[in-house]
């Protein structure tokens, strides 16, 4: 994430993995310049969007009362698709500036490291 006055934020994860049953989040593994791993609180958390609720809450929709779906327990630390609000607890507000640009990248983790031989990649 890049904020509007330039400060670039990233973070890490050596497993990062969205699961089966109503896209559950697996992280560990943060590295990275922020303060600290705000995308922890989410771990073992199921997607929620506004007309899907199933965040941690019983009483509250996160996603709506945070502009933005996201892995939600009782609410939120992060919430990289929320709007940007700095004086409430909508959306991206543990920012002190709105974020300019985000993103986020993956990469498919091979499960088992891949032999190279005298007879060529892969084999034994």
């Amino acid at each position: 994430m890049i904020t509007t006055n330039g400060i670039y934020w990233v973070a890490k994860y050596s497993d990062f993995r969205i699961g089966p049953n109503i896209y559950t989040l697996y992280v560990s593994g943060y590295s990275g310049n922020a303060t600290y791993d705000t995308l922890a609180y989410s771990n073992n958390q199921q997607f929620s969007t506004k007309d899907a609720d199933n965040d941690d809450y019983p009483s509250v929709n996160c996603a709506s009362l945070h502009e933005g779906g996201w892995w939600h327990d009782k609410c939120a630390e992060s919430n990289l698709n929320g709007n940007f609000h700095k004086t409430d607890n909508k959306g991206i507000w543990r920012l002190l500036q709105p974020p300019a640009t985000s993103e986020m990248k993956f990469r498919k983790k091979s499960l088992m490291p891949s032999k190279i031989t005298s007879e060529g990649p892969g084999t034994l």
